[in-house]
């Protein structure tokens, strides 16, 4: 299995790299470039729809598994294969009209909830019990459906959100994406770690034109992608596993992004605005104003990514009497990095 996963992960690295190259040439052709605004970081227009080189791969990837490994390509598409190629594609073409034209936030959510509904219900992927690590089990009953809609659409935008600096989001999901991949091969799901890792080398090869300063931005093309999959992948990883312990992992390893996410929807909650709309006052832009550079922040964050995925490892690979410790571990780092940013928050913005 390692044979395959090196082999996997190389193949996806240097296949990103050329179709990255190609994405560039085609983008500087039609001019499809991020121009600067109210809301961003950059000070001049950059190419993007970057994404399409790690899709492209992803899927190539898929169909050479079919031609080379097709026991491996049956373990990863055991269900049925057109609505998660459907779902996918409605997400894709989602980026890639707001990349291009602009899309309001009404109409991407109202996708991303289709896409969900068709995962749920013609592939089957639902969260219908929570294991309690102790002993037992919650039937959801009528809270399976939102629940998975909320974990699917929650995870999409929380990684269309964070995508806010020069390679974060990409070297979120890349180092995450590694760790659910070891996670997946440790509960015997060959097929999805596969998948995993080749997210992993692609986002590897995108960083070389994604990293501070980028040549090339992924777009919501990418980034959509990126949470949509990893979201749907982490519900496979459920298969042979605990829905608690499944869910716990990429919570923890997706902490940064999440955390970032769930802040500022309820700080626009309690400042009466509009909960969906943009600002702002995410993470990195509250670090920007502290005086870190771009390249500091990234690399901080990276860092505490690494972190969360290190501890959501020791977690599923540890006796279950050590979660009270590792589910401490984790509340105490959360809690301190929430009032350090409302601290640091007060502190740099204008009163």
């Amino acid at each position: 299995m390692v044979f395959i996963l090196s082999i996997a992960a190389i193949t996806a690295f240097v296949m990103t790299y050329f179709l990255t190259r190609i994405v560039i040439r085609l983008a500087e052709r039609f001019s499809i470039f991020d121009m600067p605004g109210s809301r961003k970081i950059h000070t001049k227009p950059v190419l993007t729809t970057g994404g399409l080189s790690f899709i492209a791969t992803f899927y190539l990837m898929i169909g050479g598994g079919f031609i080379f490994y097709p026991t491996l390509a049956s373990q990863i598409l055991y269900h049925n294969l057109t609505a998660l190629l459907v779902s996918q594609a409605l997400i894709i073409g989602m980026g890639i009209y707001d990349d291009i034209k602009g899309l309001n936030a009404s109409a991407k959510f109202l996708i991303q909830i289709t896409c969900s509904l068709i995962l749920i219900y013609i592939l089957g992927f639902s969260i219908n019990v929570l294991t309690n690590p102790f002993g037992g089990e919650i039937s959801l009953g009528i809270f399976s459906v939102p629940l998975t809609i909320l974990w699917l659409v929650g995870i999409t935008n929380a990684i269309n959100l964070i995508d806010g600096l020069d390679g974060l989001a990409a070297g979120i999901v890349l180092i995450s994406s590694f760790f659910l991949s070891l996670a997946s091969l440790y509960q015997g799901q060959e097929g999805t770690a596969v998948l995993f890792i080749i997210l992993a080398a692609s986002l590897l090869s995108f960083l070389k034109f994604n990293f501070y300063p980028a040549r090339l931005f992924m777009g919501d093309t990418g980034s959509l992608f990126l949470g949509f999959t990893v979201a749907t992948l982490s519900l496979l990883i459920s298969r042979k596993t605990t829905v608690s312990l499944a869910l716990f992992i990429p919570i923890i390893s997706l902490g940064i992004p999440i955390l970032d996410t769930s802040i500022s929807f309820i700080r626009r909650l309690s400042e009466k605005h509009n909960p969906f709309s943009g600002d702002r006052k995410h993470i990195h832009h509250i670090l920007l104003r502290s005086g870190m550079s771009h390249l500091q922040i990234v690399v901080f964050l990276l860092l505490i990514t690494l972190l969360f995925n290190v501890i959501s490892l020791a977690f599923m690979v540890m006796p279950g009497k050590y979660f009270l410790l590792i589910l401490l571990i984790v509340t105490i780092i959360v809690v301190i990095s929430i009032l350090s940013l409302r601290f640091l928050e007060r502190e740099v913005m204008p009163h």
